[in-house]
């Protein structure tokens, strides 16, 4: 009869970070200065039944340090960031390893979550912090061998956060800025020997990207697309040469947004990305 704690780790560490800032002010010669430190425990217990099995849990915290904006912005420094992090997860492989399934489900919670917005009036980039975050969500993964040199692979996860506690109310219950709910990501790959030592692959990549919320108050909202890369190359030994396209589909998508509230300006600061390729 197999025991049933058969396989039980329990792992801990300790993390501790101190960061010193330090700004000067070159048109007024004014000095700022500032230490921000933090200690981080980390518990994980994993539980490994047989071979290809693993479930795992585990408590976690992070820091990120306060800092200094520019000295002629309206937000003049911003606060230090920490978290605590609950994660249990499970790690599969079937088919004499050909299969792969992995999977996690998280929960985050954030004080002085920083996020960074661009201020026209000064030229600068601004950070700063919501109070109170908190942030769950689910990753699947799963990654096959389907037949002798195809491989195939699929990804989705999903990311609910809530502002919980901020200095703007009507922000309370909204997203945080840049938040993507859903995301999934998929790829087919076929390599074949060409010669002895001389191997050739095609590689086609397919990401779906869901809603995003630019900003705290959730008012812009960019709708769902799709990317498609194309990859294919020859390899011989370490060497290789590739052709490749990004955004096969030419789908069109903000890779930056700042709405007025936050620019200062009357009208919105985006960037559009759009299709590229190389050799």
């Amino acid at each position: 009869t197999q025991r049933p704690f058969t396989g039980l780790t329990l792992n801990g560490g300790l993390r501790y970070d101190e960061d010193h800032r330090r700004q000067t002010d070159v048109g007024t010669g004014a000095l700022r200065t500032d230490t921000f430190d933090h200690l981080q425990p980390k518990v994980t217990l994993t539980w490994k039944p047989q071979d290809g099995r693993l479930v795992y849990a585990t408590y976690s915290t992070g820091f990120r340090s306060g800092g200094f904006n520019a000295p002629n912005v309206a937000v003049l420094s911003f606060k230090p960031e920490t978290l605590e992090n609950f994660e249990v997860g499970f790690k599969t492989q079937f088919f004499d390893r050909r299969l792969t399934i992995n999977g996690a489900a998280f929960l985050t919670n954030v004080d002085n979550y920083q996020y960074f917005y661009v201020e026209a009036v000064s030229a600068s980039q601004i950070i700063d912090s919501i109070d109170k975050v908190r942030i769950k969500g689910f990753e699947l993964e799963m990654i096959g061998n389907l037949a002798p040199g195809l491989d195939a692979s699929f990804a989705f996860g999903t990311t609910d956060s809530e502002i919980r506690k901020s200095i703007f109310p009507a922000d309370v219950g909204n997203h945080t800025p840049r938040t993507v709910p859903f995301s999934s990501t998929a790829s087919l790959q076929y390599r074949q020997a060409l010669t002895g030592e001389t191997d050739g692959f095609v590689r086609v990549e397919w990401q779906h990207i869901g809603k995003k919320y630019w900003g705290a108050d959730n008012a812009a909202v960019q709708g769902a697309y799709d990317i498609v890369n194309a990859r294919v190359g020859v390899e011989h030994g370490k060497l290789g040469v590739y052709a490749y396209v990004l955004n096969l589909l030419d789908d069109k998508y903000y890779g930056e947004f700042f709405q007025p509230k936050y620019s200062g300006l009357d009208i919105d600061i985006s960037g559009v990305e759009r299709k590229s390729g190389g050799l």
